[in-house]
């Protein structure tokens, strides 16, 4: 049970550091663009969390079905 929350947890941090870090933008510019829009923006930055979330899921659901391991067989498999 430890081995799979550890696992899952490793999982979250490389998706993180692939999409956040990887040139969406810091944490501090997505606060700046969202609180600059008052109420509005909290609702959206909570919606924007929540799509990242379900394609994510998605992604990695439909990655884990065909069977890849990586982006390339990945790609090749979903353009069949």
């Amino acid at each position: 049970m430890i081995k799979r929350f550890m696992l899952s947890l490793q999982i979250g941090a490389v998706f993180i550091g692939t999409v956040v870090g990887a040139g969406f933008a810091t944490g501090q510019e997505i606060l700046q663009f969202f609180t600059c829009f008052g109420k509005i923006g909290m609702i959206t930055i909570l919606l924007s969390g929540v799509l990242f979330y379900i394609i994510a899921a998605a992604v990695m659901k439909a990655a884990a079905d065909s069977g890849t391991y990586n982006y390339k067989d990945f790609i090749l498999h979903s353009g069949k």
